[in-house]
């Protein structure tokens, strides 16, 4: 009996040494007091509060994500908090396991916690997202959270070009960034397919596919473009110039790539239109169309000419450095094309008649939707760049075959009732010369006085 309890103290003396050896500090602490937590989108914060032990040089948390997969997560004591993230839906009670860590290797025996979480950004999205309807395509509409992150994936049911199977073509992938309430994407079909499924997948920032949404058999509307006969376009700062041949009524003559400018008669002319100054920027006086009565709106386009003599090295107004910048055609028009466009729109009031001050003294106008691109992009990567590439052109025959060129504001066909009858159009901004810094080069390269110009404007309604 002696020899037994002999054995059994050295067994529990080899124990105490084997957790000496393990570094394992056993200390005094109530958890429930130590840390507490603040559940966030996708995790929680973890707020802590050490002992005050010189020795202590912060702590770790273990604990499984969404996935299953352990987590690590470590804290020092220069904060008194630590973000626990890896979780998709709201959860409540998730088991973790605090560990205290010591100078030397040493840490502290394990704590068990538990924290909840809120809906990760993916999350919030996916339950967000509603898809409608659209013209040629469908409309996307979503809300993210504040801080949100991630990425979302847009496809659409259609045939693989390459294989000519049933896939999902993918049509746009975009960050997860936080909305002024609800945002809107349009899309186009890239295939004629009718009636299409679309497919929403959310990708948290560690890459990972959270979950997807599936809308079948989503209607693609038709829209045509008006007739220029049943709506009247109003611009109270549009230049006319018979020699030149500028003037409002080139928007509407169906020229919308300048074949005619290829034409012997009009050789060193515009037949163009161009409106300024002011016609673009933050004080942009807008331009204004009436179509008569309330048409539920598609789009409106507007599009860039190619490059010929007068808008190269040849043109010019009689005097290209008079007040009014209008250097538009004197060497490049490129920084006169708009790069940020804005489309509203109001409801039939009745009046018989309109004027560009009556339209402009209109209230309540709604924003309907927006063009934009950054005024300082890549040359390659602005929308008009395919005209700004072909100069000299200089052949009808060349002309033809070159495909349209324009910039395209789309309109959601939700919540547009039987439409609008005025619509309001703002030149936010215009392109800035691609190939000088603002600041240098002469006064002509750089549209001081916001003049625009564009070569032809359609607008598109639902098709009858």
């Amino acid at each position: 009996m002696r020899n037994i309890l002999i054995t059994l103290l050295l067994l529990l003396g080899f124990w105490n040494c084997s957790d000496n050896e393990a570094g394992i500090v056993h200390i005094d602490l109530q958890p429930s007091e130590a840390f507490f937590f603040t559940p966030i989108p996708g995790g929680a914060i973890m707020h802590y509060n050490l002992p005050a032990d010189p020795e202590i040089i912060g702590l770790e948390v273990r604990y499984n994500d969404a996935l299953g997969q352990e987590m690590l997560r470590v804290g020092g004591t220069a904060c008194d908090s630590l973000q626990l993230v890896g979780f998709n839906e709201k959860k409540e009670s998730i088991p973790a396991q605090v560990i205290l860590r010591f100078y030397d290797d040493r840490k502290s025996q394990p704590f068990n916690v538990t924290f909840s979480t809120e809906d990760s950004a993916p999350i919030t999205f996916l339950k967000s997202a509603e898809v409608f309807a659209n013209w040629e395509g469908f409309s996307l509409r979503f809300n993210n959270p504040a801080n949100a992150t991630g990425m979302a994936h847009v496809f659409y049911l259609g045939i693989d070009p390459v294989s000519q199977l049933p896939d999902t073509i993918l049509v746009s992938s975009f960050l997860l960034e936080e909305t002024d309430g609800n945002e809107i994407i349009n899309y186009r079909m890239q295939q004629d397919i009718k009636d299409p499924t679309i497919v929403v997948r959310a990708e948290d920032f560690r890459g990972y596919i959270v979950d997807e949404k599936v809308w079948p058999d989503v209607k693609s509307l038709m829209s045509e473009k008006l007739s220029p006969n049943n709506f009247t376009f109003f611009c109270d700062r549009v230049i006319e110039h018979t020699n030149h041949k500028l003037g409002v009524q080139y928007l509407f003559d169906g020229d919308k790539k300048g074949e005619i400018l290829a034409l012997e008669e009009n050789r060193g002319k515009a037949c163009s239109f161009i409106a300024g100054p002011n016609s673009a920027g933050e004080d942009a006086a807008p331009m204004y169309m009436d179509l008569k009565q309330n048409r539920v709106l598609g789009s409106v386009r507007l599009y860039a000419m190619y490059s010929y003599e007068y808008f190269g090295y040849y043109g010019s107004w009689e005097d290209p450095y008079e007040e009014g910048g209008i250097n538009l055609c004197y060497g490049d028009n490129s920084n006169n094309l708009p790069c940020e466009v804005t489309i509203y729109g109001l409801k039939d009031d009745e009046q018989a008649q309109s004027t560009f001050e009556t339209m402009n003294s209109k209230d309540g106008w709604v924003k309907l939707g927006t063009f934009k691109q950054d005024k300082n992009l890549p040359n390659k990567e602005r929308w008009p760049y395919a005209t700004r590439n072909t100069y000299p052109t200089r052949t009808f025959s060349q002309v033809q075959v070159l495909p349209d060129v324009f910039m395209e504001v789309i309109i959601p066909a939700i919540e547009q009732g039987d439409g609008y009858r005025y619509v309001k159009m703002v030149i936010n901004e215009v392109f800035l010369n691609p190939t000088l810094p603002p600041g240098q080069g002469n006064i002509n390269n750089h549209n001081p006085y916001n003049y625009v110009q564009f070569h032809e404007l359609e607008i598109y309604t639902e098709k009858e």
